[in-house]
């Protein structure tokens, strides 16, 4: 480990799951450090690069017919004309889509020159061994169901083991379970499914003093309480996001579409430390792994209790669905720190806390519907309003 550069190859659904995110405390950004101080020598193959530019491409677009999507529900409840002038008109405003997918290709291409990865191709690949592999259900072939989708892990597998050995050694960063068992117990080799591992190990190596600091400052149940109440607070600000959909293996889904949602209750808290990811003379940013029970008041639009006024061709009344949810959740937050430190003391001050929050099908543990009268709802609300008038 205290050889540097270290050889690392970094898979597809590393740079998926960070969304390419390239900047502030993303784990994509923080490898740049690393790269540039030359602790880290890169390495990716053709495939995933051709994978994730794909990726980049229909997700982009993904994105933007989101937008579209989101301006027409606007523009239902009101007309921009309204509010022409102000900040919130420009959100009506939907550009054209000149070229957006190959201006984020640009950037994400960009990023791999100025950290120097060194492409891996697919030339001179022994075949019959991947063959064999297939045959004898050898990872990444173990799973019957998916062999074909894996022959393109296959031949990166298989380059790389080529390339790097025990005298030679590899760090493979995969969130993929088969890639990586491909490479077990096979001397040169070691395997992490996030990046936050690696930069973990060298920051214990080379800033022991500030990480075992920050490790013990970490461990202060005071500390602790303090960034659970923080983090509570936070997600109760609304800062996660829920789907009530529950979709099946061939995509199709039945549900809710929730429109607004209130957390209830957070319990059970439980931060546990998974890395130190960038020490700097002022700063610290670490990430912690987070547990939690959480229950979730959620309405939508019911259109199946609604009254529709075929004459005025308008909902005389729109129903409204209630469900109460229930999830257990993990997920991972990354909390920055503020550090001065005197000798041997470190002093550490939370200043920025980031987290990604879904709440889904997967995490869902209970679901109940609240009943509701949804024509008395209407009546009441008619009611109210008959007497509001007459008062004036």
């Amino acid at each position: 480990m205290s050889v540097y550069p270290i050889a690392v190859f970094i898979d597809t659904n590393i740079f998926d799951e960070s969304k390419y995110h390239l900047e502030g405390t993303s784990p994509l950004n923080i490898l740049k450090k690393f790269s540039d101080n030359k602790k880290v020598s890169l390495y990716t193959s053709d495939i995933v690069l051709g994978e994730a530019r794909r990726h980049i491409k229909e997700n982009v677009l993904i994105s933007y017919e989101l937008l579209k999507k989101n301006n027409k529900e606007m523009r239902k409840h009101i007309s921009p004309s309204l509010i022409k002038d102000t900040p919130f008109a420009s959100f009506y405003e939907i550009p054209e889509n000149n070229g957006f997918e190959e201006v984020a290709l640009a950037k994400f291409n960009q990023y791999l020159e100025d950290l120097n990865f060194m492409i891996i191709d697919s030339s001179g690949v022994d075949v019959n061994q991947i063959i064999d592999d297939y045959f004898q259900f050898r990872p990444p072939f173990e799973n019957n169901e998916k062999k074909k989708n894996e022959f393109p892990d296959a031949i990166m597998i298989s380059k790389i083991k080529s390339y790097f050995s025990e005298i030679q050694p590899m760090w493979i960063i995969s969130g993929d379970k088969g890639f990586r068992k491909a490479f077990e117990n096979i001397d040169g080799f070691s395997c992490f499914d996030k990046l936050n591992e690696i930069f973990d190990l060298i920051n214990e190596q080379d800033e022991k003093k500030t990480y075992d600091a920050i490790k013990t400052h970490l461990f202060d149940k005071n500390v602790v309480n303090n960034i659970t109440s923080l983090l509570e607070e936070k997600i109760s600000d609304g800062n996660f996001e829920i789907d009530g959909q529950d979709c099946d293996r061939k995509g199709i889904c039945e549900g809710y579409d929730y429109d607004e949602a209130f957390i209830d209750a957070i319990s059970g808290m439980e931060l546990r430390l998974s890395s130190v990811n960038d020490v700097s003379d002022n700063n610290v940013t670490v990430t912690i792994e987070c547990k939690a029970d959480i229950s979730v008041f959620c309405g939508y639009d019911d259109y199946s209790n609604s009254a529709w006024d075929s004459e005025e061709k308008e909902y005389l009344y729109i129903g409204r669905g209630q469900v109460s949810e229930d999830h257990s959740v993990e997920f991972d937050s990354t909390l920055t720190f503020e550090v001065s430190s005197i000798g041997n003391e470190f002093d550490f001050k939370l200043i920025n806390i980031e987290f990604d929050l879904e709440m889904n099908q997967w995490t869902r543990t209970n679901r109940e519907i609240i009943e509701s009268d949804p024509r008395g709802d209407w009546e009441a609300d008619m009611m109210d309003a008959l007497e509001e008038y007459h008062k004036h």
